[in-house]
């Protein structure tokens, strides 16, 4: 059975390029789709990718958040996502 959080990421639309994105969006797109098998890019943030129904990346500024903590994790970048997604055992 799936959770809401689950269900919610799967409508997400998957990550693709768009017009007007910044080099550190569109090579953390080419990143994660060369590393995971899921990446999604909700419609109204320009800023933002999920990795999972609980973790979402932002690359303008490296910063990570995942749902249900407090504050964004103090590490930053393409190498501490996956990081994190290891940690919680989320990699595909």
């Amino acid at each position: 059975m799936t959770t809401r959080a689950e269900r919610n990421f799967l409508k997400l639309p998957f990550a693709d390029h768009r017009d007007g994105d910044d080099p550190a969006m569109r090579e953390a797109i080419d990143f994660f789709l060369l590393h995971l098998s899921d990446v999604r890019r909700p419609d109204n943030n320009a800023y933002q990718l999920k990795l999972s129904s609980a973790v979402s990346y932002y690359p303008r500024n490296g910063r990570i958040h995942v749902d249900g903590e407090a504050k964004g994790r103090k590490e930053r970048g393409l190498q501490a996502v996956m990081a994190v997604l290891q940690e919680r055992d989320e990699l595909s």
